[in-house]
């Protein structure tokens, strides 16, 4: 069976107390992320809990976390990280998701479902798009050259849950939480399952 790595991309300092990540609008974005990661785990494992999951620790950057799980990561196994964008303007929105550049059909058909169930279920727009793939975009287009998270030998995704900075796209996900929790844990069972 294939193994799950789900990510929060985002530690917390541990002299602030604070997350690594963007802050706006009274929210910390590793605080959103590891509290969406720990509700999908516990969802995932409440209806199937013989999937294997590894999660990062909240406390250790994605390098040490991901040089934790390099010796035991398989090339099916599969890769998640959540993330949500930031933007001076506050009226970016949407979501996205994004794949390695030299991505495997696994990568952007699972990106692809994901990306677009959150869309229906949050409403909001699909930012970019590959091979016509609304809402998928390659790391290249990211506003970082490289992803860490793209480097194993695996199926890889990051998904932006949307903007911190945009207070719609902050309620959209708080509104929905529950079902995309859901979304996500069913998605990512039957990912794994295949």
């Amino acid at each position: 069976m294939r193994k799950l790595y789900i990510f929060a991309g985002h530690n917390i300092d541990l002299r602030t107390g604070l997350g690594t990540g963007a802050h706006a609008n009274g929210y910390d974005e590793a605080k959103l992320a590891i509290e969406l990661r720990d509700n999908v785990v516990k969802v995932i494992h409440s209806k199937n809990s013989s999937i294997p999951i590894w999660t990062d620790d909240n406390y250790s950057s994605t390098k040490t976390n991901l040089n934790k799980i390099l010796p035991f990561i398989k090339t099916k196994d599969i890769l998640i990280e959540f993330h949500w964008n930031a933007f001076t303007n506050s009226s970016a929105t949407g979501l996205e998701a994004y794949i390695p550049d030299n991505y495997t059909k696994d990568e952007l058909y699972l990106a692809s479902d994901i990306i677009s169930g959150l869309s229906k279920i949050t409403g909001l727009s699909l930012r970019g798009s590959t091979e016509g793939i609304r809402g998928v975009k390659r790391e290249s287009q990211s506003q970082h050259p490289k992803l860490q998270i793209m480097r194993p030998n695996c199926i890889n995704i990051l998904i932006e849950m949307g903007f911190i900075t945009n207070i719609n796209d902050i309620i959209a996900y708080l509104t929905n939480k529950d079902k995309i929790i859901d979304f996500l844990a069913d998605t990512l069972i039957n990912a794994v399952s295949k």
